[in-house]
């Protein structure tokens, strides 16, 4: 199961939409995005990663606008047929190591091997990179569909996830990304 592991839902989920006249209040519990500004207070690496933590664990996936589903299957597609136009190149081939790699379970697209989780993500998130016509995002100035998809297809297959599951967390991947580029 991909979704968080808890979700605001009535009382709760209306006092964090008092929070901030901000759209995302709905998604996020705190009405500032996290910023890291010269001259203020540190912040560890560490604080960052559970504030982060924090917020997607928060987030609700019926608050996500009905289209946003919509664009999630397109830039998913999208980043299947980059990895698969980037799967026989010579830059995914030197990411394969197989002195390095076991076999496992997962599918490294457009090969016929299976690697494991973390193997097989990075294989294909090279793959997707490969030829550079991946999805783009102003609000994240990058790639977020190749970033986050080649690890939720492997945690998938390790995890026996849904189809609705799956969705869900690339739809927490962006706005996690999103908020974290603000």
């Amino acid at each position: 199961d991909l979704t968080p592991l808890r979700k605001p839902h009535g009382a709760a989920r209306s006092a964090l939409d008092a929070q901030s006249d901000d759209p995302d209040a709905a998604c996020f519990p705190h009405p500032e995005p996290f910023r890291l500004v010269r001259g203020q207070r540190k912040v560890s690496p560490m604080s960052l990663s559970r504030e982060l933590a924090a917020r997607v664990v928060a987030l609700d996936p019926n608050s996500f606008d009905p289209d946003a589903a919509k664009w999630a299957r397109n830039a998913i597609a999208d980043m299947i047929g980059c990895t698969l136009l980037g799967a026989p190149t010579d830059t995914t081939d030197a990411a394969r190591m197989p002195e390095l790699y076991g076999a496992g379970s997962c599918l490294v697209l457009g090969r016929r091997e299976r690697l494991g989780m973390l193997d097989a993500a990075f294989v294909n998130g090279t793959a997707g990179h490969a030829l550079d016509y991946d999805d783009t995002s102003k609000s994240l100035s990058g790639h977020p569909t190749v970033i986050i998809v080649p690890g939720l297809l492997a945690l998938a297959a390790m995890r026996g996830a849904s189809g609705k599951d799956f969705m869900d967390a690339y739809l927490f991947g962006v706005a996690g990304g999103n908020r974290l580029s603000l």
